[in-house]
């Protein structure tokens, strides 16, 4: 969980970002950063371990106003039975699917 003071930076910085979303709570929330040194995931689901998760989407907002091409850094998602897509992480993109029905991994970030 998030102090109330971290959750009003969030809520700030996302507001900034992308002030159509209106949010007013963020109740969980996972804060990556990954840096030039090679920083990726593997495939996987975003699947919570409680019984009583109510996660249905997970939403990926990129804040990196100096991405490059070729820095890496791509989220790939596996919407079976369609292509597979790579997403480049471009400031302010916000990038939205199931948590639970779609597999994703993050691609070795390799840039500045």
């Amino acid at each position: 969980l998030l102090s109330e003071s971290s959750e009003a930076q969030l809520i700030e910085l996302l507001h900034e970002a992308r002030p159509e979303l209106k949010l007013e709570r963020v109740e969980f929330a996972k804060i990556q950063v990954n840096t030039g040194d090679g920083g990726a995931f593997p495939f996987h689901f975003d699947l919570p371990s409680a019984k009583d998760h109510r996660r249905l989407l997970t939403a990926i907002l990129y804040l990196n106003p100096d991405w490059e091409e070729g820095w890496g850094g791509e989220v790939e998602l596996l919407p079976f039975p369609f292509p597979n897509i790579k997403v480049p992480p471009m400031n302010r993109r916000l990038v939205v699917f199931g948590a639970n029905t779609v597999m994703h991994r993050v691609l070795p970030f390799t840039g500045a």
